[in-house]
């Protein structure tokens, strides 16, 4: 709890980069609602780079046509998720990156009380470190 209510008197500057990096394979609907709840964040310095795994159901045509808002890396083949996240995490410009999948839907102020938590530990446990945050979530069968 005392961690918690630190971390709602933290102030955010805004100029700090939060990188996003999805990867796509075949994601449908799920990929427009993605991005959708990450157009939607409180905080708005971010930075959102799409790795498409050679999806065929029309997404990357999708992603195609937004990619005024995402950085796209279109793949040839398949290269699986740890693989097409590497490649984001070659060329993300963030202070931080978040990494995900594309079924994610966000709250509008997720990456903002992630950001405030982040700093809240980098504040009292460390200095100068770069925190991934991995988040991914399979449905229910």
């Amino acid at each position: 709890m005392h961690i918690i209510r630190e971390q709602e008197n933290i102030e955010l500057s805004g100029k700090e980069l939060v990188s996003i990096s999805i990867v796509n394979w075949n994601g449908g609907e799920d990929i427009k609602k993605c991005l959708e709840s990450l157009r939607r964040q409180s905080y708005k310095n971010i930075e959102v780079i799409v790795v498409d795994n050679h999806s065929t159901d029309g997404s990357l045509e999708f992603l195609k046509s937004d990619s005024h808002s995402i950085k796209l890396i279109e793949n040839k083949d398949n290269m699986g998720f740890s693989k097409a996240h590497n490649q984001a995490i070659k060329i993300y410009k963030g202070e931080y990156i978040l990494i995900l999948n594309f079924d994610i839907i966000f709250s509008s102020n997720f990456v903002e009380e992630m950001l405030k938590a982040a700093n809240l530990f980098q504040g009292n446990y460390t200095k100068n470190l770069n925190i991934i945050f991995l988040i991914y979530w399979t449905p229910p069968e």
